[in-house]
């Protein structure tokens, strides 16, 4: 059984819900976008900090890896291996103590920012197959397509998927230096040609182990992972909100839809302003 109206207030509802929903549509379309450019200023802030630094004056210099480009003249360039060490030999996460450590996939890292959307342990997760011993503070990333940028800090004593990385970084470089370095623009373009050279989409060990990377001063490094992190939290703050506004409107238009149909909000006299004007 449904409720039936009169055909003349099947109209004026009709025409009445287009309106209301339509409006509702624009607003969370219009959030939508917003969320999409503090996304990409997100992306743009994290390039450029890593590959420029924070000072625009600065005397620039080839750095002389493409997918580079420029860099401050008093930044070095070295091997990736002479600045990261990346994990080898796996566990068992069936057996003790790795049973009872946080498991993390790249299904638990949200793209592009560095977070964490959850953790399960390894029995929770009833992982059975090799998985890598992180320590805490190491950077662990995804080299299963890599255009979805997962990369996070290690939050404690952990293992990791065999389809990520566990990476130790050497003095002259910062962990969540490298974790913005790999989540950069740059980066994620030369790991996307690298992938599209095999059948699987990854990025292999030795294609990672050969590359230069930029290598600012400790305490540059420190003041740019900062800034990040700041600007980051601030970014993250403004898209939390903005999708807390998406998910009232679309529970109002749901409810503005339910109640117009069923009787609960007479919307005649609004119909007749729309159709008139």
């Amino acid at each position: 059984m449904i409720p039936l109206p009169p055909l003349g207030d099947q109209t004026q509802i009709a025409y009445f819900l287009n309106q209301k929903t339509a409006q509702i549509d624009s607003l969370i379309a219009d959030k939508e976008k917003l969320i999409v450019l503090l996304e990409e200023q997100r992306q743009s802030l994290i390039t450029e900090s890593v590959t420029k630094g924070l000072n625009p004056n600065a005397n620039m210099k080839e750095s002389g890896v493409e997918w580079i480009g420029k860099i401050p003249d008093h930044w070095e360039m070295k091997k990736f291996s002479y600045c990261v060490s990346i994990a080898n030999g796996q566990v068992d996460p069936r057996q003790e103590p790795y049973s009872d450590m946080i498991l993390i996939a790249p299904n638990h890292i949200e793209s592009g920012s560095g977070s964490l959307l959850k953790t399960e342990t390894a029995s929770e997760q009833g992982a059975d197959s090799g998985k890598y011993l992180c320590k805490k503070g190491e950077v662990i990333y995804s080299k299963i397509r890599p255009g979805l940028r997962k990369a996070c800090i290690a939050p404690s004593e952990c293992i990791c998927s065999a389809d990520m990385y566990p990476m130790k970084v050497h003095r002259m470089l910062k962990s969540e230096f490298l974790l913005w370095l790999l989540l950069s623009d740059n980066f994620t373009q030369f790991a996307l040609l690298e992938s599209d050279r095999v059948a699987m989409p990854k990025i292999n060990r030795e294609s990672l182990s050969q590359i230069r990377i930029p290598i600012p001063p400790l305490n540059e490094q420190e003041l740019i992972i900062d800034l990040i992190s700041t600007k980051m939290h601030e970014i993250k703050e403004l898209v939390d909100e903005l999708k807390v506004q998406i998910q009232k409107l679309t529970e109002y238009r749901q409810s503005l839809i339910f109640e117009a149909v069923t009787g609960k909000i007479d919307v005649r006299d609004a119909a007749e302003e729309v159709v008139t004007s």
